[in-house]
């Protein structure tokens, strides 16, 4: 429906679908909208496998193979909340990525948090966030990690040392802190 209809969703005023996400949602609703498919059954030619193979490849290519340990459902699922994100880096995978939201809401407790996944975390996503002094000691004890953003934050170049111990950190993203 037009934006000006009564009808429309979402009401006027608020975060309204990209046209890429439209076509996605009218191409699911073409194939059956069904919540148990797997993008993977369907044919090559079907529009939702080319574009699920084009957004949803695993974002570590290139990077090396890390034998991540297996994080149950569970303790992802209770790792979430409206303020960081967890989730496995692709179907299959056990690596897990990391990203937080709200600076207003991030603490030292918010790394701290993810402690029983340290060794699972491939990707941490930290950008924005007002790191306490110590946070990358912390980060430092995610072993296996091999991507971090740290774009925007209080940071300084001095305080990357901690990350020395990181043996598989393969991407470093320090844009907008002080590299003194």
């Amino acid at each position: 429906l037009p934006l000006e209809d009564k009808e429309h969703m979402p009401p006027k005023g608020k975060v309204q679908p990209t046209p890429e996400e439209v076509t996605l949602i009218a191409e699911w609703i073409k194939a059956g909208a069904s919540f148990t498919q797997k993008f993977i059954a369907l044919p090559d030619s079907s529009w939702l496998r080319q574009w699920a193979v084009q957004h949803f490849q695993p974002r570590q290519q290139g990077l090396m193979a890390v034998a991540y340990p297996a994080a149950s459902g569970s303790e992802v699922a209770a790792l979430n909340n409206p303020n960081r994100l967890v989730q496995p880096l692709a179907a299959g995978e056990n690596g897990l990525s990391v990203r937080f939201f709200n600076r207003h809401t991030f603490t030292k407790a918010s790394l701290t948090d993810l402690e029983p996944v340290y060794a699972s975390v491939a990707e941490l996503n930290l950008t924005g966030m007002p790191l306490p002094p110590d946070a990358l000691e912390i980060v430092a004890q995610m072993k296996n990690l091999q991507v971090l953003h740290l774009n925007q934050t209080e940071l300084t170049g001095a305080s990357l040392s901690s990350l020395t111990a990181l043996k598989h950190l393969a991407k470093l993203s320090v844009n907008g802190i002080a590299l003194k």
